[in-house]
């Protein structure tokens, strides 16, 4: 019948609609779910981003890691598609406050950092300023020993940052690169004038060895401080033959005063006397005299505290005979101790400018 066709029209419509009206409803509830899950996501990256933003960070090395690691969640950010209009505005302000909190302080610890590297890098130019000042100076020893501190310096100042230290740094080891290439070409060059001196001495000593000498000790002594005075008119030979000459020579000369017909005190001035006069020869004389004159002061007070021994135990023998043989070795050590010390202290004298 008409009625009977009409209603199934009307459920065959409605069934339609129906079926219309449900995919509506399950596409926005599956667009409502996507965009939560979008809400999701970027609350995670606001989370890892607060967690960046706690930790500690001391060095460059540390803010570039870190740095690395925040560019990467914004990168990640931008992939995420939207969330519901109200919750993504509220998680951006949130990211973004985050990121802005970071490289503010990034940027608080650079303007710092880079304070502290024109502070360095002033101190590093005065320093290039006396190293440029010196780099002629021709007092080997103490310009060397310039340059030295100067680079001790240059290292405990620490960097000078990526702007400045490179640059510096090159011209600074240069100016020391130009001193230090001059002062071995100097004794690259004297050892060269030197050998000469090397090959007198070697002669000089061969002569030594084979002197006979005289029965005159007075003409013998005047032969040798004659030896003791070539040797050191002669000059000096290069460094790696310093030692090697200076023992040969002492060798030989010991050896000529050994035989010498004279004894005691006497033959001690002379052999020590020789033994100055070599020293004044020496390239490190200042040192070697020095050292010596050190030896000599130790062995005075050493006699001295002996000496006080002594005279301190006289006092044992107060009633002692004075025939007593043990008091006489008692007064023997003390007029021998005096003596020495006499001796010790004329062996002083003799030192330049004593």
């Amino acid at each position: 019948t008409e009625q009977e066709e009409w209603e199934a029209l009307k459920e065959s419509y409605w069934s339609a609609v129906k079926a219309v009206y449900d995919k509506i409803k399950n596409h926005y509830e599956g667009r409502r779910a996507v965009m939560q899950e979008n809400i999701n996501k970027k609350l995670e990256l606001v989370e890892k981003v607060q967690t960046i933003l706690e930790q500690n960070r001391a060095t460059v090395a540390d803010w570039g890691n870190h740095t690395d690691v925040v560019i990467k969640l914004q990168e990640e950010w931008k992939s995420i598609g939207f969330g519901p209009k109200k919750e993504n505005e509220d998680v951006w302000k949130q990211f973004r406050s985050h990121c802005d909190d970071f490289f503010e302080a990034k940027g608080a610890f650079f303007s710092k950092l880079n304070s502290v590297f024109d502070e360095v890098a002033d101190k590093k130019k005065a320093l290039i300023d006396e190293a440029e000042a010196i780099k002629n100076d021709t007092d080997w020893g103490p310009a060397t020993q310039k340059f030295i501190q100067l680079q001790k310096k240059w290292k405990s100042l620490g960097s000078a940052g990526q702007k400045y230290e490179q640059k510096l740094w090159k011209k600074f080891r240069s100016i020391c690169d130009y001193f230090f290439e001059a002062k071995q070409a100097h004794f690259e060059q004297q050892d060269k004038e030197n050998e000469v001196n090397y090959t007198q001495k070697l002669a000089l000593i061969e002569e030594i060895k084979a002197f006979q000498v005289p029965s005159d000790s007075a003409e013998a002594i005047a032969t040798l401080k004659a030896f003791a005075e070539r040797f050191n008119v002669i000059g000096h030979v290069p460094l790696k033959h310093k030692d090697e000459v200076y023992s040969a020579f002492q060798e030989a000369m010991d050896t000529l005063y050994k035989s010498l017909k004279i004894e005691g005190a006497e033959r001690e001035k002379v052999i020590f006397e020789s033994k100055l006069t070599a020293m004044q020869g020496q390239i490190n004389s200042s040192e070697l005299l020095a050292k010596e004159k050190m030896q000599i002061r130790k062995q005075i007070d050493e006699v001295k505290q002996q000496l006080m021994q002594y005279e301190n135990n006289l006092g044992f023998f107060s009633n002692a005979k004075s025939n007593s043989p043990l008091l006489d070795e008692a007064k023997k050590n003390i007029e021998r101790t005096k003596v020495r010390l006499t001796e010790l202290k004329d062996k002083l004298k003799l030192f330049p400018n004593e």
